[in-house]
């Protein structure tokens, strides 16, 4: 099912084709760097998760002793 949209290119009502284009881009890359940042917070919280989880572990805590 295909759908056409008719937009006005120009005009007092309408606003010009590149206009329209331009928001399109901005709105979709916005949503795309959101979608970046959100991802990369997931994967910096399994860092920490995995970190924690390391220096918690008691099979660890001979790993951490300092050597005199």
């Amino acid at each position: 099912m295909v759908f056409s949209i008719h937009l006005p290119l120009s005009g007092k009502d309408g606003i010009m084709r590149d206009e329209y284009d331009d928001r399109l881009r901005l709105d979709g890359r916005a949503q795309i760097n959101n979608g970046i940042d959100r991802l990369l917070a997931r994967i910096m919280q399994a860092f920490r998760v995995l970190h924690t989880i390391h220096w918690s572990s008691p099979w660890a805590v001979h790993e951490r002793r300092c050597r005199n």
